[in-house]
Formats: structure tokens, sequence, C-alpha cells
């Protein structure tokens, strides 16, 4: 579905950075092209991660509560604020 979801992450994500934030995104549905993923990272965006991470190459038809849990038990961790500009 096209309705500007990516977009407005995109918006997100790039007004985040320039107020000084580190900004993580994640893409959690669709299907597995990589370009939500690289425009994220072209926003600027620290850390990234999608469905394709946990080793689904779409969301269709996945249901929404799995009888086993799909996504790993790991955490990213940065800091609150970026650097200041040198």
């Amino acid at each position: 579905m096209n309705s500007g979801k990516t977009t407005t992450v995109q918006s997100l994500v790039l007004g985040l950075r320039a107020a000084g934030e580190v900004v993580g995104a994640t893409k959690v549905t669709g299907t597995g092209s990589g370009a939500d993923y690289w425009v994220m990272v072209d926003a600027g965006a620290a850390c990234v991660a999608d469905f394709t991470d946990v080793g689904l190459a779409s969301t269709y038809r996945v249901p929404s509560r799995p009888s086993r849990p799909t996504w790993p038990s790991w955490s990213i961790t940065s800091p609150t604020r970026a650097a200041p500009p040198s």
C-alpha cells in the first residue's frame, strides 16, 4: 500500500537528525525489496532493521501472533543525543 508511510518516516528521521538526535528506524511489514531500508539509511538513521533480518521475505500471510517468537532477543542501545558538530 503506497500511502506515504516510508516518506513520513524519512521526514521524521531527517528532522530528528537535524535536531541532533540519534535515530533508529524499523520496517516491520511489506516485501523485502530493500528500497525502504536504504531510504531510512540515506535519511540518516543510525540503525535500521526490517523483517528480513529475522528471515522473512515478506509479511504477507504471516500470522499476527505467531505460535513461537520470530524476533530475535537482541536490543540496540545508543546515546540519546548525537555529538555536537565540531
